[in-house]
């Protein structure tokens, strides 16, 4: 087995990313200006409902996956905008065609880490990680499905210490943020919502632009990503899929029957 290569510090990873974020902003504004509207509408929708009525459950449930959709296109966007140098306009464009795919793939990784968690929490970590690079994989290199899986494990394969530590240098401290705001705002429920959602629309392209810059960092060490993958990997990922959709099924009888 080849050792594997040094990947660049997180240092440089951090510095690389704030000055995509920085020198582009003007085009990162558009994604944030939208995930802002987007984000704020599905606010006030959520406290105007009333749970308890079945209509209005269904509605939330419209809303959820619409929200979700339009995210994942706008995450396309950003993907596309991190590797091209395009307009806005001209990049939704490209993202809408592959906005289907990517929608479909959201919905396989859910159900496999649904899965991954229910066999403990071990396996939803290491899956959590080893999957992060799907997405990334879909819309660069146009491979969908169980071989998106299969190919962003193939990146992080022999980086998986390193991958996590770097995904964990992004994560704590925006929940650390959050945690701050909540503490804040917890008295003042508007200002709580408003500083969480300028906060999640203005981290929206920042993190997606690391995670694309990980991802060619990871193909500029050499990775290969042409080694066949194990049997005992792909039978974990479609055991964990199979789990994901039997507990997903469960928990929406569950809903159904307790209403």
């Amino acid at each position: 087995m080849d050792t594997p290569k040094k990947l660049p510090t997180i240092k440089s990873l951090i510095l690389e990313t704030w000055e995509t974020y920085i020198s582009r902003f003007n085009l990162w504004r558009w994604f944030i200006f939208w995930q802002i509207i987007l984000l704020g509408l599905q606010q006030v929708i959520t406290e105007t409902l009333d749970f308890a009525l079945p209509v209005e459950m269904l509605f939330f449930s419209f809303i959820l996956v619409t929200g979700v959709f339009l995210s994942s296109w706008l995450s396309i966007g950003v993907i596309l905008g991190t590797v091209e140098d395009q307009s806005f306009t001209n990049l939704m464009s490209k993202a809408r065609l592959k906005l289907g795919q990517y929608f479909r793939q959201i919905l396989i990784i859910f159900l496999v880490e649904i899965g991954g968690f229910a066999l403990f929490v071990i396996p939803g970590i290491f899956l959590a990680v080893a999957l992060s690079f799907v997405g990334v994989v879909l819309v660069l290199e146009n491979i969908s499905g169980f071989n998106a899986i299969y190919k962003s494990r193939e990146y992080v394969r022999g980086y998986w210490w390193k991958v996590f530590s770097r995904m964990f240098v992004i994560g704590v401290p925006t929940l650390l943020l959050l945690a701050a705001f909540f503490i804040i705002g917890k008295d003042y429920q508007i200002i709580f919502n408003a500083l969480q959602i300028a906060l999640s629309a203005f981290l929206f392209p920042l993190e997606i632009i690391y995670i694309v810059k990980l991802y060619q960092q990871l193909k500029n060490v050499g990775r290969s990503p042409q080694v066949e993958i194990s049997r005992r990997f792909r039978i974990l990922i479609r055991l964990c899929f199979f789990l994901g959709i039997i507990i997903a099924g469960i928990s929406l009888l569950a809903t159904s029957f307790s209403r």
